[in-house]
């Protein structure tokens, strides 16, 4: 009893928030709104009245009071990045997409920081802030600053290992599997993903006009950073088979598709080109559904002719994932 007490007690302590990594992550991005605040105070008698925030090449083309502008600049350094840095203290998040969360959270704040530092700067010692423009050196070096501590980060921070429901779920996988060895052999999961330098060059596409469409409006180039990302999520694919059938997840959290092994009749794995299949990411054609993050090894499922499934094509890591998952699904098919 006194056993079963202290598992509760530590799921509940522990649940699916890594609760000291979310204060910091939460934090980071209030603390920097806040020093940005002072040090604006620090400055107030350089600037102009009302200073600008929108800028075109003639000059600053729309106006607000200095509280005004500071409200937008918190604002901007909050909203965006928070959603990244409080995912970064999820625990049923993967290891390598928590890291990803904090680097993008921490790069992005500091980037929007860097924007609002970069409209202020522009307007020192001016008497009107029409003939402001946005300073470029402050800009650079904050961008450059921001992006290697997000790297930084990305390859120091280590989240720290926790019980959290997945373990339980692994026990229970675990005692079935020693209950009914035949069992595991449907328990599969598996990340498939293109080459990096695919993820890398569809960042910098959002990251670089981002940048420089940052000069001139902040809002579509925070637009154009997040559809950066979405793509770059759309190529990283993430497949579980159990007993209970087929879950694909873009970008690892949104579910794509779903099979229950009634509706799955046969399974195969093949070398396929993305090509065929109409190209990369979520595509929907003459073949069924396909999930393809590059071309090579993919798994064909192959669904029941009255469960009104089409087929689904989904990409691998390798041969022998494709193998293990084909069987797997194969194993747990509705029989002919």
């Amino acid at each position: 009893m006194r056993s079963a007490e202290g598992d509760e007690t530590r799921r509940r302590r522990d649940g699916v928030v890594d609760w000291r990594t979310l204060r910091f992550a939460a934090g980071f991005p209030v603390v920097l709104s806040a020093a940005f605040f002072l040090a604006v105070q620090a400055v107030a008698r350089r600037l102009p009245s009302p200073l600008a925030f929108r800028w075109e090449s003639q000059g600053g083309v729309a106006f607000t009071e200095l509280p005004g502008y500071l409200t937008m600049a918190v604002l901007l350094i909050l909203l965006p990045s928070l959603p990244f840095l409080v995912a970064s203290g999820l625990t049923n998040l993967p290891v390598i997409m928590r890291r990803i969360m904090l680097s993008v959270g921490i790069t992005l704040s500091l980037f929007l920081c860097t924007v609002a530092a970069a409209g202020l700067a522009g307007q020192f010692d001016l008497p009107d802030a029409r003939e402001s423009h946005v300073d470029n050196l402050v800009l650079l070096l904050g961008s450059g600053g921001a992006v290697g501590l997000g790297l930084l980060v990305h390859y120091v921070y280590t989240p720290l290992a926790q019980w959290d429901p997945r373990d339980d779920r692994a026990l229970q996988r675990e005692l079935a599997a020693l209950e009914n060895p035949e069992l595991a052999a449907v328990e599969a999961a598996v990340w498939a993903r293109p080459r990096t330098s695919v993820l890398v060059m569809t960042g910098l596409l959002g990251v670089f006009p981002a940048a420089l469409v940052s000069i001139v409006n902040p809002w579509l180039a925070l637009v154009l950073l997040v559809l950066a990302i979405a793509a770059a999520a759309l190529l990283v694919l993430r497949i579980r088979v159990d007993r209970d059938g087929l879950v694909l997840r873009q970008g690892g959290f949104l579910t794509v598709c779903r099979l229950s092994a009634g509706d799955i009749a046969g399974a195969e794995a093949l070398e396929v080109r993305a090509a065929d299949y109409g190209g990369w990411g979520p595509r929907t054609g003459e073949r069924g559904r396909s999930f393809l993050v590059a071309s090579g090894a993919a798994v064909v499922v192959t669904p029941v002719p009255d469960g009104g499934h089409p087929a689904v094509t989904f990409s691998v890591p390798d041969p022998e994932a494709a193998e293990r998952l084909a069987a797997a699904l194969r194993s747990i098919a509705r029989p002919a």
